[in-house]
């Protein structure tokens, strides 16, 4: 999306991922670290102040948060469901 100079919110709590992997991926579309295009929240997706903030202004929502893992839901069901089904 960066690459086709569309402008992107990314909202992540790094539960799973780094830092380091969005560095990576404006830099790979071109951009530094001072681009406009890319805003970031830091922040998790069952909460909806945090959702909510990400959505303003905003046309599509394309929704990639999820704890994957089997190993993981069979010990954290709990956690797992709310973060991939109530967060969604």
């Amino acid at each position: 999306m960066l690459k086709l100079n569309q402008k992107v919110v990314g909202l992540d709590n790094f539960a799973t991922g780094y830092k380091h992997n969005i560095d990576q991926a404006i830099k790979d579309a071109g951009l530094d670290s001072t681009t406009s295009q890319f805003e970031f929240i830091n922040g998790d997706i069952r909460n909806l102040e945090y959702c909510q903030k990400a959505c303003e202004k905003v046309q599509y929502v394309l929704n990639q948060a999820a704890l994957g893992s089997v190993p993981r839901s069979i010990e954290d069901p709990i956690n797992t469901n709310m973060t991939n089904i109530d967060g969604f």
